[in-house]
């Protein structure tokens, strides 16, 4: 392995130039082997390879939801950090149960046929499109609601990109993600930005460097990136519409948020019951920072609180509250290091 890894180092100095680029990528996996092996030391002084966000850093707050069996999937956060404290969402919300996939929470809810059950589903496109099939196929027993919590990537992919003197140049997903290569925004990011990406097994080291060469392979093909849309954006589109939506930490970004259409608001916890977010932005304190680890512009130890005041079980920010954001990954790794 050693071997593998020696020369697949070699080939990223070989293809790197001298301009400064940035790599964003999308899975904890990857942040966890470029930890363990200390990978960022032996890369390029101008390559810089960040985390940009695994989820959409949400979380629910309903107190509302208390007498109502509720559906969490698996990494979803159960403290959340407020001016107050850390409050604890099991005892908060009392009757919480997870579930690792969308069809194992419908046959979850099937047990609490007798009552109301929320499922509470945050996400990013892959999500949405999944859910979307559901409820088209008719797989969503009629005492189920969602609280909607998703997000685009694509969009939140544009805001960082955009931005003047950005040096994102290339974007590293897990497979999970290659659902993206489906839909129309995102053959426009690429194309438009000349963005490089690769879709990739991220569970080893070498997965890691590969998909970094791949990248740099690809910024140095003068070949431009395409990727062929499919029917999928009808799919999300027949089910959903975008809206405005805060962003923790960072604030509101237009239309990158997803809430359903009028003819299946049915399905809206928040319409159902007349619920609203008690989740307000005002109540985390050092922003800053938490903003710099979402964007990809900081590393967790850049913060002062890291380690200090913050940390999973007592966190400042959703970063580190969430089990696999980036503050937590690097939590978790330097305890056991």
């Amino acid at each position: 392995m050693a071997g593998k890894v020696d020369e697949l180092l070699r080939k990223i100095h070989g293809l790197y130039s001298e301009s400064e680029v940035k790599i964003l990528h999308f899975s904890s996996s990857c942040e966890y082997q470029l930890l363990k092996h200390y990978l960022r030391a032996y890369l390029p002084q101008n390559l810089t390879i960040m985390p940009g966000p695994t989820s959409p850093y949400t979380c629910c707050t309903i107190s509302e939801l208390r007498n109502v069996a509720t559906l969490c999937r698996s990494g979803t956060v159960l403290l959340y950090p407020s001016r107050l404290g850390t409050v604890n969402l099991l005892r908060e919300l009392g009757n919480v149960v997870s579930f690792s996939n969308l069809a194992e929470a419908l046959e979850l809810a099937k047990r609490f046929s007798h009552k109301l059950v929320v499922i509470f589903y945050p996400g990013f496109e892959p999500e949405v499109i999944e859910l979307a099939y559901s409820i088209l196929r008719g797989e969503v027993p009629s005492n189920v609601k969602f609280y909607l919590s998703c997000r685009s990537l694509i969009t939140f992919l544009e805001y960082l990109i955009a931005r003047e003197g950005s040096t994102i140049r290339g974007l590293i997903f897990p497979r999970t993600f290659n659902i993206l290569e489906n839909l129309s925004d995102f053959s426009r990011l690429i194309s438009v930005y000349r963005c490089k990406y690769v879709i990739s097994s991220l569970t080893c080291c070498t997965d890691v460097l590969l998909a970094i060469s791949s990248v740099l392979e690809e910024l140095s093909s003068l070949t431009p990136s395409t990727s062929t849309p499919r029917s999928l954006d009808a799919v999300i589109n027949e089910v959903f519409k975008r809206c405005d939506i805060p962003w923790f930490a960072i604030g509101e970004i237009p239309l990158s948020g997803f809430s359903f259409r009028d003819e299946f608001s049915i399905y809206d916890v928040h319409q159902y019951l007349h619920l609203r977010d008690e989740l307000d932005l005002e109540d985390f304190p050092h922003l800053t920072h938490c903003r710099g680890v979402i964007e990809g512009r900081e590393l967790p130890i850049s913060c002062p609180h890291f380690n200090v005041r913050c940390n999973p079980h007592n966190p400042l920010g959703l970063p580190m509250a969430i089990p696999d954001g980036t503050c937590s990954i690097w939590y978790w790794w330097l305890k056991g290091s």
